[in-house]
């Protein structure tokens, strides 16, 4: 059994308890835990100790892991079928998006890596575009990719647009006399202009539904 067919069983309650508030919320020798394990293989081993020398890393991971499959409870039946069957036809796919998982820093990431999945399982992105921009959510902060999304009109010298400008996702809009000239002032980098480049629009569209 692989790690993310825990999607088509009945124990969402469980996994969403763990999603939301840990596994120290819970008795160790529960019996759901040990569903739980049943059905994550790579849990086996945690779950094998006892809670109070389970290390901080592997509780993390666990919560983020369940955060993650909480987030696929929102897929169609249709969406874990197709999901599911990648993992079956690409064995390192599994693989990856377990370690991509654990890369994770912020728990916001989660539902957006949920999205770029569900975009990718149904062609609306390519699997090169997947890990491209999963690469993305990995390196950006989620303040950053939140301001990404959020806003239509690019400008100003602030660290957001240097960030993604850096990142390649954004561009300048058009050059100014001053700035062919070397004399680019405070007041006209703030009235800088930046749109979105080929990359900045598929990241972008990539994070929605």
């Amino acid at each position: 059994m692989g790690n993310f067919e825990i999607i088509k069983t009945g124990i969402k309650d469980i996994v969403i308890e763990i999603a939301d508030n840990g596994i120290s919320a819970l008795d160790f020798n529960n019996k759901y835990l040990n569903t739980v394990a049943k059905h994550v293989p790579i849990f086996a081993t945690f779950f094998c100790i006892k809670n109070a020398y389970l290390g901080i890393k592997e509780r993390i991971f666990i919560k983020k892991f369940m955060h993650f499959i909480k987030e696929l409870y929102s897929y169609s039946e249709e969406e874990k079928d197709k999901f599911l069957i990648e993992i079956l036809e690409d064995n390192k796919f599994e693989e990856k998006l377990i370690l991509i998982i654990d890369r994770i820093e912020e728990n916001e990431k989660i539902k957006w890596l949920s999205i770029l999945l569900r975009n990718y399982i149904n062609d609306k992105i390519t699997k090169p575009q997947f890990f491209r921009y999963v690469n993305l959510l990995l390196r950006l902060s989620f303040i950053d990719i939140n301001f990404l999304i959020e806003n239509t009109d690019f400008k100003g010298n602030s660290e957001e647009i240097y960030l993604l400008f850096s990142q390649g996702l954004l561009k300048e809009s058009g050059v100014t006399y001053a700035e062919l000239a070397g004399k680019e002032t405070d007041d006209i980098l703030e009235k800088k202009k930046y749109q979105l480049t080929p990359l900045g629009k598929g990241f972008s569209k990539g994070l929605m539904l």
